[in-house]
């Protein structure tokens, strides 16, 4: 196994927060964001070709089939406002727009209302603020938040590629803490919205509001950690998704060790643990890029990962670089953001370096891009799958995570709760004798040892027994 080392800085890329696994290999152009539009670079030739004209887009955010890229611009109101007022700051009224890689096509799907107004004079504020665009799990489908202004009032919008149709949905989501903005949103085992809020005692709380496709809640998750919630993104579980094939959604703190892993099929959050690796979707079996965060956060390592076994590291120095994995899965790109770098190119192949030139663009200016839908998972080392659990009240666990377990005859079936407390609500029973899959745990509360588990296709928190007696065991 050879390590190489690149002495490059990088940070972590969360351009694209979208999930699943592509079933066969596809082509996706490396797509940048140069002075406010979108270009391509063609790597036969080695020209940029620009994409848009209309200027002021936002980060590209891809469709997981890797057809369409979904962004934000400023709406034609506020340009206008500009022009009247002067620049502004902070979160303005903007629109969605979706770009037709295979056309070149740009649709605006997001527009102001027809009496949206501005910063006129004499004529009161009316306008949206949105969040970024976030797509479904089947690339049909774009979500965002709305913020109205000046009321304050939030509403989820889903929109249909092919009906060109929207439904809004108001969210009825308590007082944000700090200024408002439009709430993030997140699609993929369910729409997730990560918010900081005050409640009835004025208190902080933190979690997740978890929302079906119709704007229905399923429901608040709370995420009990003193530091603030910071980003988050869909992570698959290298062992668990060859059981459920499920993603959990993953929440990293202001503090750069700690973050949580939220089920958002089921009421239950817990620590992170383990280690983020990204792969490319159109090349599952390619290259794999595991983060490595420093302590204090501003820097990472990354270890490139071959499917032969050979590795390389590179190395973070002072957080002004950005990964992108190429579509074959055999490359990488990265971009330079530091103070001389301008989002300077260079190609990455098992350690040697190619610098991209950037010649025939004038003051080029990277700001962004995207080399196609990514994924993230969670792995798990070999000690940690390995570790003997504590004692929970005197029972010592038995199961083991990523292995099967059933229910002990003799003693009757076995309730699945919601989570992992008797005042759960019961989402199934697993019958004497019946096998399951354990997917995490334990966790001890109520005296009882918890097992998060696998019956079926349902999954619960079930109780492996209390005292000195056993109500499962590993099979």
């Amino acid at each position: 196994m050879v390590i190489k080392k690149i002495l490059l800085s990088i940070i972590m890329s969360l351009l694209v927060g979208i999930t699943g696994v592509a079933g066969q290999e596809q082509d996706f152009p490396l797509i940048l964001r140069i002075d406010q539009n979108f270009w391509t670079w063609e790597s036969d030739t080695g020209e940029f070709i620009q994409l848009t004209t209309h200027g002021q887009v936002s980060k590209p955010i891809v469709s997981p089939d890797g057809q369409y890229i979904a962004y934000t611009r400023p709406a034609q109101l506020t340009i206008d406002a500009i022009e009247r007022v002067g620049m502004m700051s902070g979160i303005l009224p903007n629109d969605i727009w979706v770009y037709d890689i295979s056309t070149g096509d740009t649709t605006n799907i997001g527009q102001q209302p027809a009496n949206a107004s501005f910063f006129v004079e004499g004529v009161d504020n009316y306008a949206l603020l949105r969040s970024y665009p976030t797509w479904s799990p089947d690339s049909r489908q774009i979500a965002w938040t709305n913020l109205l202004e000046p009321t304050g009032d939030f509403e989820l919008v889903i929109h249909t590629l092919s009906s060109n149709q929207q439904e809004s949905y108001p969210l009825n989501i308590p007082e944000q803490y700090g200024i408002p903005t439009p709430l993030v949103v997140s699609w993929d085992n369910g729409i997730a919205i990560l918010t900081s809020q005050l409640d009835d005692a004025g208190e902080l709380w933190q979690g997740v509001f978890v929302y079906e496709s119709d704007g229905t809640l399923r429901w608040p998750i709370q995420v009990k950690e003193e530091q603030y919630l910071r980003q988050s993104f869909w992570v698959r579980d290298e062992y668990r998704s060859q059981m459920d094939d499920r993603t959990y959604f993953y929440v990293s703190t202001g503090a750069p060790d700690v973050a949580y892993l939220v089920d958002t099929q089921v009421e239950w959050s817990s620590p992170f643990e383990g280690e983020l690796e990204q792969y490319h979707r159109f090349a599952p079996t390619g290259i794999i890029a595991h983060y490595l965060p420093s302590e204090d956060g501003f820097e990472a390592d990354w270890l490139i990962d071959y499917p032969d076994g050979e590795e390389f590291l590179i190395s973070d120095t002072d957080g002004q670089f950005e990964l992108l994995l190429s579509p074959d899965g055999e490359t990488a790109m990265l971009l330079n953001y530091g103070e001389t770098g301008n989002g300077s190119m260079t190609l990455w192949n098992r350690g040697s370096l190619t610098p991209i030139t950037t010649t025939g663009i004038d003051g080029m200016n990277i700001k962004g891009a995207t080399w196609g839908p990514t994924q993230w998972r969670r792995s798990l080392s070999d000690d940690m799958r390995t570790t003997t659990p504590d004692l929970c009240d005197g029972l010592q666990p038995r199961l083991v995570v990523g292995e099967v377990g059933e229910v002990v005859t003799g003693l009757g079936s076995n309730n699945m709760r919601h989570r992992a407390d008797t005042d759960g609500f019961i989402v199934g029973e697993i019958p004497e004798g019946g096998e399951f899959r354990v997917l995490t745990g334990p966790t001890c509360n109520d005296g009882l040892a918890w097992w998060y588990v696998n019956y079926g296709g349902v999954f619960g928190w079930t109780a492996e027994g209390q005292g000195d007696t056993y109500w499962l065991e590993p099979q």
